[in-house]
Formats: structure tokens, C-alpha cells, sequence
């Protein structure tokens, strides 16, 4: 089985670092515009004015739970209910995370931290996207409500009859029933109750 971690074809990495180059020149000029147009009302980081506009930045997320995942790994994200199929663009070492600061401050509320700016700030989001040749995580174009810090290229997500999405699949059902060290992912497993069967059939007849 390939290991996704040894994909040197992928252009994911370089191509987030420059969607955050875009986006935060993008956001320091419109931030700039924005407080020229406001004037008095713009308020400081102090006075929480309501026309204030955070000073927000975007970097690449170097964490490990951003980069490429073996199935194995792709298998605990489930498991944990913090990703929600077993043939995600990290399995194909085609999609990264950023991480945002306000006020240099981390924050993964952009909602919370834009306000009124919000929707603007998505269409731009997503103008950046497009330069870029992004997707969000449900391989649309466009800011991604739910996962936005997700960024992914096209065609990333693997087939799910692809060796590494069974492995996943597979290793998912051992995490969840041996031992119990992970609660079952419901969502997931409601969703995917005939592609799971198989497998818990599998591991039944191991015990």
C-alpha cells in the first residue's frame, strides 16, 4: 500500500502558503479602506467600537492532524468524530489547515471576529480561494461553512473502494469495538451502515 506521506506530486503546501499570502494582503488592505471610511466610528481593540475590524492573519497549519494521514491515522480522526469519512483529502496528502490570528491573538471563530464584515469577508475568502485552485472540505469552491479552515485540491478525496479507504474502514471498527477505547462515531456510522457492515461482520468472527 503507498504511503500518502511519500506523495512528492502534491502542490497542496505551497499552494495554501500562497492563499494565505493572498488573503492577508487582501484583508490588510480592505481593513485599511474600512477604517479610512469609518473614521471616528472605527473604534480601537480597546473600546470593542462597533465598526472595529481585527487585525486578522492566516498561516499554514503545521500540526500533525493537517498534514498527510495513513489510514490508521485517518481511522482515529473518525473515530474521534473529528473528521467524518474514511477517504478524506489527507489520506492523499492533498489538503492542509490553516490557522488564524486576530489581534495576534489564535482564534477559530472568524464569525465571532469579523461581525458585521462576515459575508464580505467570506467573498473574499473565497476570491482567494479560486486564485489558488482550492476547495473547501466538500470539494466546492467557496468558503466552507463548518470546516472552513479546511483547504483542499481538486479530485484529493480517495475512492472509497481504494485499499487505503478498506484499511480505514477496517481499522475504524477495531478502534471502536476492542476494548472501547473510542465511542462509536454515530454520525458516521448511520451514515455508512451498509459499507461498515462488512467489516464489523469481520472483526466479530475474529473475537
Amino acid at each position: 500500500m503507498a504511503d500518502p506521506k511519500k506523495d512528492a506530486s502534491t502542490t497542496i503546501e505551497a499552494d495554501v502558503k500562497s492563499f494565505c499570502s493572498t488573503i492577508n494582503a487582501d484583508l490588510e488592505s480592505w481593513r485599511e479602506q474600512v477604517k479610512k471610511e469609518k473614521g471616528d466610528d472605527f473604534g480601537t481593540e480597546d473600546t470593542c467600537g462597533v465598526a472595529y475590524m481585527p487585525v486578522i492573519t492566516f498561516k499554514l497549519d503545521a500540526g500533525k492532524d493537517s498534514t498527510a494521514r495513513t489510514p490508521e491515522e485517518q481511522a482515529i480522526e473518525v473515530a474521534r468524530s473529528k473528521s467524518w469519512v474514511c477517504w478524506g483529502a489527507h489520506m492523499s496528502d492533498k489538503a492542509r489547515h490553516v490557522l488564524m490570528t486576530s489581534d495576534s491573538k489564535l482564534s477559530f471563530d472568524p464569525d465571532g471576529q469579523f461581525h458585521m464584515y462576515f459575508n464580505e469577508f467570506k467573498k473574499k475568502w473565497g476570491a482567494a480561494m479560486k486564485k489558488h485552485g482550492l476547495l473547501n472540505f466538500e470539494g466546492k469552491e467557496g468558503y466552507g461553512d463548518g470546516d472552513a479552515f479546511h483547504l483542499e485540491l481538486p479530485d484529493a478525496k480517495i475512492d472509497p473502494g481504494d485499499a487505503r479507504a478498506e484499511a480505514c474502514l477496517d481499522e475504524y471498527v477495531r478502534l471502536t469495538r476492542e476494548g472501547k477505547k473510542y465511542e462509536q462515531n454515530e454520525k458516521f456510522e448511520k451514515k455508512y451502515e451498509k459499507l461498515l457492515k462488512p467489516y464489523i461482520k469481520k472483526y466479530e468472527k475474529k473475537k
